[in-house]
């Protein structure tokens, strides 16, 4: 069965695909973006992730579709609540940091490449900042934070 192929999803791209992005719109998008470590999820970030994750395992369903039946659905990924835009401090602040199962963060996250804001509840800042020096990251300057 032969799908058909449409338009690239970048602007002016001559291109045709299946979905998304042309495989050279997509590789192009994958060299301007860097690798996982170049980006911050280093190797402390894989442990502070599982910490996390330990500590608050279910998913902040900020969609309210889990809710339904009361269910509670296990998180798989630590995200940044609001965007960190690169910014170091803000990816390592604990109180932007929340459970989200995949189909949350995929749904968030394509929101957020849409031009939407999606905000959701946060987690009390001091024990998240606990959970951040347990992983070894040295205590972030946030406002608020007294030494």
């Amino acid at each position: 069965m032969n799908l058909p192929l449409r338009k690239c999803s970048t602007p002016g791209c001559p291109g045709l695909t299946l979905s998304g992005k042309c495989l050279v719109c997509q590789q192009t998008y994958e060299t301007r973006r860097g690798s996982s470590a170049k980006r911050g999820y280093d190797s402390a970030w894989r442990r502070y992730r599982g910490m996390f994750l330990r500590r608050f395992p279910f998913c902040m369903d900020p969609f309210g579709c889990h809710s339904g039946a009361g269910e509670l659905v296990e998180g798989s990924e630590v995200d940044h609540i609001r965007p960190h835009g690169g910014d170091r401090e803000k990816f390592l602040d604990p109180a932007n940091h929340g459970t989200l199962c995949h189909a949350c963060h995929a749904k968030k996250t394509f929101l957020e490449s849409s031009g939407s804001t999606v905000i959701y509840q946060k987690r009390s800042k001091s024990d998240l900042l606990k959970l951040l020096a347990e992983a070894g990251f040295p205590m972030p300057r946030i406002a608020g934070n007294v030494k």
